[in-house]
Order: C-alpha cells, then sequence, then structure tokens
C-alpha cells in the first residue's frame, strides 16, 4: 500500500514543538493552530534550507519558513 507526502509551509519556530514537543517558544494560540493543521498526519520531516515567504499554511503571515513533509494517518 502506497501512502501519499503531503506538504506544508512551517514557520521554522514552530519545528521544536512539532518534532520534541517544546512548548517555550510557542504560544497557547499557535499550538492550537499546529494541533490543528496537523491533526491525521504523521512521519514529519522538514526539507530544504529556511526560506522566507509572505503567507505560510498555518498562520496565513508571511514568516521564515521551511517544507514540512507529511503522511496521511489512514
Amino acid at each position: 500500500m502506497e501512502k501519499e507526502i503531503y506538504e506544508f509551509i512551517c514557520p521554522v519556530n514552530y519545528l521544536p514543538y512539532i518534532f520534541y514537543a517544546e512548548i517555550d517558544s510557542v504560544t497557547d494560540d499557535e499550538i492550537n493552530r499546529i494541533e490543528d493543521v496537523l491533526s491525521g498526519y504523521c512521519c514529519f520531516s522538514a526539507r530544504d534550507e529556511p526560506f522566507f515567504t509572505y503567507r505560510n499554511d498555518f498562520n496565513k503571515l508571511g514568516d521564515d519558513c521551511v517544507t514540512l513533509t507529511a503522511l496521511k494517518n489512514e
């Protein structure tokens, strides 16, 4: 069975929470937003060097971001 890979444009400062559950660099609202966006996905991996974008998939704002890849839970 082949799984599909999904990509998200993710702010760099969210990565410590996503990979290590470190809450020092994010607010409660940001944690809720991360959980909402990534609900139903697993096996995260960050690709690329950080880059600036005017819109990301988490808060729709400009920020330094990376491409976050994930698999959809079945």
